[in-house]
């Protein structure tokens, strides 16, 4: 039995079975300036999980657990992360196959790591995928949002998009906004839907920043893409 936490910071135990079949994830190939060279920088991880497209899904969640917990990363952000519709619930709106809680638990299993995550979605991906973005972490989170950037709320329309928010107590730091979303493609030389998304996540980046109400606060946008990244602890924006 493994214990993570939920999207509300609740602990929900959870089975989940670890194949010892899987072959150990080698980092050889990711240059040593990638890694966190002091206490003063931070690591950040976005990339899109291609819900579960691969015939090897395990596999690549392992990996991407393996990548985390080898590096020590901090704040990662995921697209396309998704959940059967017809899996069992474990909290909330929260599945078993959910790819957040499963990579969570791995990091628990194999590292000992405690990262909680958020997690929302906002469009079924070939029907039956319950597709969406998430934050996670193994810093405190303070706080956290879900919100529609996307015209469309509909799970049936491909352009209803969301982004999901969270505010992180960093130790000698101070507080992190980290954000990961997955904005529509442009469909026409005249469509608007992805400029109308971008501007509805600054939008919210500037109102949590208010609502903060400090300069000492990074707010930090992550996106559609696989990279890996440095950050230095500077009380800066980085967006």
């Amino acid at each position: 039995m493994i214990e993570t936490k939920d999207n509300l910071g609740n602990v929900v135990s959870d089975s989940l079975s670890i194949t010892t079949q899987l072959p150990e994830t080698s980092l050889a190939g990711i240059k040593l300036t990638m890694y966190k060279t002091s206490d003063n920088e931070i690591l950040i991880l976005t990339i899109n999980l291609h819900t579960y497209q691969e015939t090897e899904a395990k596999r690549k969640l392992n990996v991407v657990a393996d990548v985390i917990g080898k590096m020590d990363v901090d704040f990662v952000a995921f697209q396309e992360c998704a959940q059967h519709k017809s899996s069992p619930l474990t909290e909330g709106i929260i599945r078993t196959d959910n790819m957040a809680l499963i990579i969570a638990n791995i990091l628990k299993t194999k590292y000992q790591a405690d990262y909680n995550y958020a997690w929302n979605w906002a469009h079924y991906g070939w029907d039956v995928w319950e597709e969406g973005v998430a934050v996670l972490s193994k810093h405190a989170r303070t706080d956290f949002e879900s919100r529609y950037i996307s015209v469309s709320n509909s799970t049936t329309n491909l352009e209803s998009r969301r982004v999901i928010y969270g505010a992180y107590s960093v130790a000698n730091f101070g507080q992190l906004n980290f954000y990961s979303t997955h904005t529509h493609w442009r469909s026409s030389e005249t469509s608007q839907e992805q400029n109308n998304q971008i501007k509805n996540i600054q939008a919210m980046v500037s109102e949590k920043e208010q609502i903060a109400g400090t300069t000492d606060l990074l707010s930090i946008v992550c996106g559609d893409s696989i990279a890996i990244r440095r950050m230095p602890r500077l009380g800066t924006k980085a967006i």
